[in-house]
């Protein structure tokens, strides 16, 4: 009851002061000087079945709906203090602070609007030159504006890659930002002030770095893999693993992906290792193959005996050297699957180019070899 009789005679008392600074200063000048001043937006997401919205990076299965809305923490005039103001009662802004409340932005201020963007890598490939010292700090993004999501602080998430170096998938990993832009009656911009955004990409604190969200097929290691969709290829061969780019959806190769599918899905507890190394964690199913006439893939050694679906399974490595596949779907030449290891047959990969699906004949022809991972080994060099 104490707390209702408060917010009346605050409301009372911001009416009357409203009132008074109008008389004085004029309608125009009034909204100016009582409206907030903005000292930084943040950008959250809440998913379907969450208590509170929140800046946590978010991981979610393909299908379950997640809104981004965007909040200000703003200091009204006279006050000693910032506040929260947005569209939802609570937020949690992951910080010592925890869940906070959030105020709603008074139609006696002048209106905020908000410029949504998504964060994506600048290109598709980084570290040419394979230098063992390359940090995952080197890996360039880039801000896209969306500007036919509108003003609105508050929009549907989605991870469709905004330029054409990545495959447009509904899996992936997306990170967003928004800038909130007040205009006075003249249309004249007052205030702008962004949320994290690429700049800030790599920022220490998980709170300083542009909002994350990656959507996954399925909860299994080739549902978790196609999470790593929108992320840069990089050859990594820094041996200190907890330093590597995948670890915060950055980026890194398939085999990195699959082994941190893996580990996530608790299927594998080694450590992340380049193919060199991949005797180390897995064995041969397949020593030889090759793509032959008919489209079929045949045992080098037995080039009369068909590789069948029976030999091999999905989640299977396949490779030639540094080029690796993760084979995803039996298919035959009319698209369901003939248990015949084939052309046409899908598999994911990123050789040089983020991670997207690939009929196993355009990828790999002869000289392959298939491999399947140990089920959780220990890591064999630490």
């Amino acid at each position: 009851m104490a707390r209702h009789e408060r917010f009346r005679l605050l409301l009372i008392g911001s009416t009357v002061v409203a009132a008074a600074v109008t008389v004085i200063l004029g309608v125009p000048r009034a909204r100016g000087f009582l409206t907030p001043e903005i000292e930084r937006v943040w950008v959250v997401s809440v998913a379907l079945g969450d208590a509170v919205a929140s800046t946590r990076p978010r991981e979610v299965l393909e299908g379950t709906p997640v809104t981004l809305l965007a909040i200000v923490e703003a200091r009204p005039a006279f006050a000693s203090e910032t506040r929260l103001y947005g569209t939802l009662d609570e937020v949690d802004l992951v910080d010592d602070r925890g869940a906070q409340g959030v105020e709603r932005w008074s139609d006696w201020w002048y209106p905020l609007e908000f410029l949504w963007l998504k964060v994506e890598p600048l290109h598709g490939f980084a570290n040419p030159e394979f230098a063992d010292d390359f940090a995952a700090s080197e890996i360039l993004y880039a801000d896209s504006y969306q500007v036919a999501w509108g003003f609105a602080p508050t929009h549907a998430a989605d991870v469709s890659p905004v330029g054409d170096i990545f495959p447009d998938l509904s899996t992936g990993t997306m990170r967003y930002a928004a800038r909130a832009v007040v205009r006075d009656w003249q249309e004249g911009i007052l205030q702008q002030v962004s949320s994290p955004a690429a700049a800030q990409i790599h920022a220490e604190r998980q709170s300083d770095r542009p909002h994350r969200i990656t959507v996954r097929a399925a909860d299994d290691p080739i549902g978790r893999l196609q999470g790593y969709a929108g992320l840069v290829y990089v050859p990594f061969t820094n041996p200190d693993a907890t330093s590597h780019p995948v670890n915060e959806y950055l980026g890194g190769t398939v085999l990195a992906y699959w082994l941190s599918a893996q580990r996530d899905a608790g299927t594998y507890d080694g450590q992340l290792i380049t193919w060199e190394r991949l005797d180390q964690i897995a064995d041969v199913v397949v020593d030889d193959m090759f793509l032959a006439n008919d489209g079929a893939y045949y045992w080098t050694q037995d080039p009369l005996r068909p590789v069948d679906w029976e030999t091999v399974r999905v989640g299977d490595i396949v490779t030639i050297e540094d080029h690796v596949g993760i084979l995803f779907q039996d298919r035959g030449p009319g698209g369901g699957g003939d248990g015949v290891v084939n052309r046409w047959d899908e598999a994911w990969e990123a050789y040089f180019e983020p991670l997207r699906t690939t009929q196993l004949g355009e990828a790999f022809v002869s000289d392959i070899r298939v491999w399947r991972l140990r089920p959780s080994p220990a890591a064999a060099d630490r």
